[in-house]
């Protein structure tokens, strides 16, 4: 898998996660700042848990705190409290 297919499936599971997490309005990222965005990117591309992730989303999680596995899990549920 190439660099960019690589970073694009792991964008695609953190705006699946921030739906899920966010009870599927995705709000929860209108109120972050710039840098969190970034932190959650980067995080979310350096992720060893993407067969975890894939698992996760395959289930219906709507509206659960992220799981402890993920490495935005804090991030995302401080976030969904703004």
């Amino acid at each position: 898998m190439g660099f960019f297919q690589k970073t694009g499936d792991q964008l695609e599971l953190l705006e699946q996660m921030i739906e899920r997490t966010s009870g599927g309005s995705g709000l929860d990222m209108l109120t972050a700042s710039d840098q969190d965005v970034r932190s959650a990117m980067f995080a979310c591309l350096g992720c060893k848990n993407t067969g975890a992730c894939k698992k996760w989303m395959a289930g219906d999680h709507t509206g659960e705190a992220p799981p402890a596995f993920c490495p935005n899990s804090e991030r995302l549920a401080r976030l969904s409290k703004s």
